[in-house]
């Protein structure tokens, strides 16, 4: 990929127009391009409200100018834990100036954004996208800039049980297997552990492997810590003789009333004993009753055994996305 300049990107745009940096004063304006024309009335103004009450930066946010005032693109990047950066393009609305819709001019604006906050964020390793599948227009211009499709995401979920199981309910685990959460370790401990069971989880992962390569297991922490609210008692290491080989990952998305299931990993050591299944079960047992409602997580649909597990234990699709990915920095 191309490094250029953010005030200067290469090749001209069809309208004339530079990508530049979006202003406070001009951020209700190009929220509104980013949500489209389809988007309710006031929902630009509540959007911008979140972000503001999150704390979310918006010094990544970046536009192409159009002709007449306003925004024909606009592209905001949030960056998140774990070196991870969140891009959100703009929709094509099929009018306008040709840079509305033209890949190489939003491929443009992404390559310029880009540049601009691998300067301002040394910590940055991998910027992301997720957008519908049928989004090609998207996709096009996210290859333009350099990214590349990590996976197809399916998103399941299912209704959680209205009553947590008996302690008698605990599955029989295999020999040497055993399952604690951290909340019973030292913090110290527990993340040591935690951080060697991930590794180890990566080898030979049908689970969006090329992103493993991206970052570091300290950044994948990082990352998952920041999913939800989070709570150690309901993030559970799994050993076999007493060496960390998996991890089931939990946390509570309180404003949704629901659970994500943010990571489940095994090792080659305890893949194929139906290990996956049993801690799948154990989650839905020891999470009955609570006020959340549902339990959700995504899967790369190329695990075929992943997605086989999670309709197995009766989640259900419903919603997908296309992820790519783009490395900002050298390999870890």
């Amino acid at each position: 990929m191309t490094t250029i300049s953010p005030s200067r990107p290469s090749g001209p745009m069809n309208d004339g127009s530079s990508p530049r940096r979006i202003g406070s004063g001009q951020r209700l304006g190009a929220v509104r391009r980013l949500l489209g024309p389809d988007a309710a009335a006031g929902s630009a103004e509540v959007f911008l409200d979140q972000l503001t009450r999150d704390g979310t930066e918006l010094e990544h946010f970046w536009g192409l100018p159009g002709p007449a005032g306003g925004w024909s693109q606009v592209l905001l990047i949030v960056p998140s834990a774990g070196g991870a950066a969140m891009c959100y393009l703009s929709p094509a609305t099929g009018e306008g100036p040709a840079s509305d819709g033209d890949p190489s001019a939003r491929a443009g604006l992404i390559r310029a954004a880009i540049a601009d906050f691998r300067a301002r964020v040394p910590a940055g390793r991998v910027a992301q996208a997720l957008f519908e599948p049928a989004a090609l227009d998207v996709e096009a211009a996210y290859a333009g800039a350099g990214f590349t499709r990590l996976a197809e995401l399916a998103y399941m979920k299912r209704e959680l049980p209205k009553r947590r199981g008996a302690q008698a309910d605990t599955p029989a685990w295999p020999e040497g297997v055993r399952v604690e959460p951290l909340s019973e370790m030292p913090a110290a401990q527990g993340r040591r552990l935690l951080l060697a069971a991930l590794q180890r989880s990566y080898t030979d992962t049908l689970d969006c492997p090329a992103l493993c390569a991206m970052r570091s297991p300290e950044e994948a922490l990082a990352s998952h810590t920041a999913v939800g609210q989070h709570d150690p008692s309901l993030w559970h290491l799994v050993s076999l003789h007493s060496e960390p080989e998996g991890c089931l990952l939990l946390s509570s998305i309180p404003q949704h009333r629901t659970m994500e299931l943010v990571y489940l990993g095994l090792s080659p050591a305890l893949r194929g004993r139906g290990l996956g299944r049993a801690l799948v079960w154990m989650a839905l047992t020891l999470l009955g009753g609570r006020p959340e409602r549902t339990i959700a997580c995504a899967v790369d649909t190329s695990n075929t055994p992943a997605m086989r597990l999670y309709r197995g234990a009766g989640f259900y699709e419903f919603a997908s996305r296309t992820a790519m990915v783009l490395p900002l920095r050298g390999g870890h």
